[in-house]
């Protein structure tokens, strides 16, 4: 049993009959080796399964998901562990196109929560969006997908802190190499023993249309102790409508290996992030190594980091590979710890001891996604009327503060189920903490409220590089063989898809040709919707000033005290991607609600206590919403700008 269970709290909710009963989880891994030994043993008796044997071909048989790696199998161990009586499902996509297929698929059986410990290569600029120009079906779309469809997404945040460099394009010497720490021109990696290692690099510049042209130089030491020339990554950046600021260069070949940056071209960048997973760099930065799609924006979506169970309740230290924010953009990642190091039966040993020797048995950010997973399960069992966005929140509200919440180590904190205050599976409404002013419990069902508030090393997540596709999930032609199909990509000016095989020997074709570039769509139309109450106002794409008074209250309070708000409303005409902004001179805190007016259930809400710019974004259906401006601190006046932003939705 994972240590997990009782330090993340999960115990005493099994205790009160919260186990998972009648919740639907899925595992997407890699691999799931060993997996039929444990049926009914360490894990269930039956399970339902979609396994790859190659790009875009699946079936339901097991035995071709036992191949190669036992990861999937320790992750689903531990999920299980969590919440028990859970009904599993597992599969093995080897494309993006058959995570998508995947995603589609367990949204389809009705799965409520979905673990993917893994890490893929970038598929956009680091703020959590991915150009589909370029690929044609990016993680960091599934993940939308998998929400959208009623699934909790939770994520493995990677194990690249001391992977990751990142800063600006330092060149005092004027040969156009980044120096990377001092005179140091060379940021070298250590490959013990045959691994696919992605060495991924991008840089400020734009997407669609990147003019300035960064490379990766690769060498490798020979037996004097000297770097010899390997390769050179080759993706133009010539200011082609089609060109983004990325390369790749992949290494399957054990080895010390020296990494060094070179401008052929353009201007210099402000910024500069080169990534290696799962192995370390001499030079690293440790902040700006979220994983992808650990970088979804997405509110019922987990990224999770990880620390070893010593660690949770003594030094409380964050595990030292464990990815970190913020994210490109500034926002704060990852979203919450689990456990990492528990005890599974799959497998051996890690090399990873304790300060008083405890031991490690299934270490890195793949093992603290599923801890907290699964208890993403058990809330779901305890509240089946919970949307994603909210049994995320549920999970960020109740962890145990390690500094400030949120913060760019722990996110909100370290996963922790509050104790269960009675033994009803279905309550009419969430357990109210004791806990500062924002945010406000999430609410499974609400009536209309009134005006006036009332009281009330080197672990497990690989990257896997991101392959081209067609939309079409399922190819009708034979695959080509990668050597081929890499030579055919390198051929079509400006496409990035000059990918890689996936990791741990799992797939050695791409599928698909050249991804088509979509056609244009229109703008969804958001329809301001007029109102009389003098609070509430339409609202259109664009800036809106406002100012708080103590004329208008909030709708949703969070303790008994006043807060003041504004309300904007507007309906959609098709599905959109939404983006609400609001800054101000004060921390604020925004609330997106269903329907029209201040009585809708809350969709999603965004905000902090040192935060004066809040920014929400949303993938929403046709029909009428209402964005609550409001404040952070109670008794609050002044002026603030909301702004909102829409997108056809893909």
């Amino acid at each position: 049993t994972s240590h997990g269970v009782w330090l993340h709290g999960a115990l005493a909710w099994r205790n009160a009959g919260y186990t998972g009963d009648g919740v639907k989880v899925g595992v997407i891994d890699v691999g799931f080796a060993g997996f039929g030994a444990l049926m009914g043993i360490e894990l269930p008796a039956s399970v339902t399964a979609r396994c790859y044997t190659s790009v875009g071909s699946s079936s339901s048989s097991l035995a071709n998901c036992q191949r190669g790696s036992n990861h999937g199998t320790k992750v689903a161990e531990t999920l299980m562990d969590m919440a028990p009586d859970a009904t599993l499902y597992i599969a093995n996509p080897i494309s993006t196109t058959d995570l998508r297929a995947t995603v589609n698929w367990m949204v389809g059986q009705g799965v409520d929560v979905i673990n993917h410990s893994i890490i893929r290569a970038w598929e956009g600029p680091g703020d959590g969006t991915a150009p589909t120009t370029y690929w044609a079906n990016p993680a960091l779309k599934s993940v939308d997908a998998a929400v959208r469809g009623g699934a909790t997404f939770v994520n493995a945040a990677g194990n690249s802190a001391r992977g990751t460099w990142y800063g600006s394009f330092n060149d005092p010497d004027g040969n156009n190499t980044l120096n990377f720490s001092g005179t140091s021109e060379t940021n070298s990696i250590s490959i013990p023993s045959a691994h696919n290692t992605v060495v991924q690099l991008r840089w400020d510049d734009s997407w669609g249309g990147a003019d300035t042209d960064l490379d990766i130089l690769l060498y490798r030491r020979n037996a004097m102790g000297n770097w010899e020339y390997v390769t050179r990554s080759s993706i133009a950046q010539t200011g082609f409508y089609n060109q983004v600021p990325m390369d790749y260069i992949n290494i399957s070949t054990p080895g010390t290996y020296g990494v060094r940056v070179l401008k052929a071209s353009g201007a210099t960048p402000s910024w500069v992030q080169l990534q290696v997973a799962p192995w370390n760099l001499t030079h690293y930065t440790t902040s700006r190594s979220i994983g992808n799609p650990a970088e979804s924006v997405n509110s019922g979506m987990l990224a999770v980091g990880a620390a070893h169970y010593w660690h949770t309740w003594r030094a409380r230290d964050i595990a030292s590979y464990s990815s970190r924010g913020p994210m490109l953009n500034g926002r704060t990642k990852p979203d919450i710890t689990g456990t990492s190091c528990s005890r599974v039966f799959t497998g051996g040993l890690h090399s990873i001891r304790g300060p008083s020797g405890q031991r490690c048995w299934f270490a890195g950010t793949s093992a603290a996604s599923p801890h907290v997973a699964g208890l993403a399960a058990l809330v779901k069992d305890r509240f089946p009327a919970y949307t994603p966005a909210q049994v995320a929140s549920y999970l960020k509200r109740n962890a145990l503060a390690r500094g400030a919440k949120p913060n760019n180590n722990w996110g909100y904190g370290f996963a922790k189920l509050p104790n269960p205050a009675t033994a009803t599976p279905t309550p009419t409404s969430p357990p109210t903490a004791t806990r500062t002013p924002r945010p406000r419990p999430p609410t499974a069902t609400r009536t209309p409220r009134p005006r006036q508030p009332t009281a009330t090393p080197t672990p497990s997540p690989t990257i896997t590089p991101t392959p081209t596709a067609t939309a079409t999930p399922t190819p009708t032609h034979t695959p080509i063989p990668i050597g081929v199909r890499l030579s055919e990509l390198e051929r079509q000016s400006g496409m990035l898809a000059r990918l890689i095989s996936a990791l741990l020997g799992r797939m050695d074709a791409l599928d698909g040709g050249p991804t088509p570039i979509p056609t244009a769509t229109s703008t969804p139309t958001a329809t301001p919707r007029a109102s009389t109450a003098a609070c509430i106002q339409p609202i259109l794409p664009g800036a809106t000033a406002g100012a708080w008074t103590p004329a208008c209250l909030t709708a949703n309070p969070p303790a008994a005290q006043t807060y003041y708000a504004k309300f904007y409303t507007f309906t959609l005409d098709a599905p959109s991607d939404v983006a609400i902004t609001l800054s101000a001179a004060e921390p604020t805190y925004l609330y997106l609600l269903s329907g029209e007016g201040k009585d809708g259930d809350i969709e999603q809400e965004a905000g902090a206590d040192n935060t004066l710019i809040t920014t929400m974004t949303a993938n929403l259906q046709p029909g009428s919403y209402t964005i609550e401006a409001t404040t952070w601190h109670p008794n609050t006046t002044g002026d603030f700008t909301l702004t909102l932003t829409t997108t056809p939705a893909n």
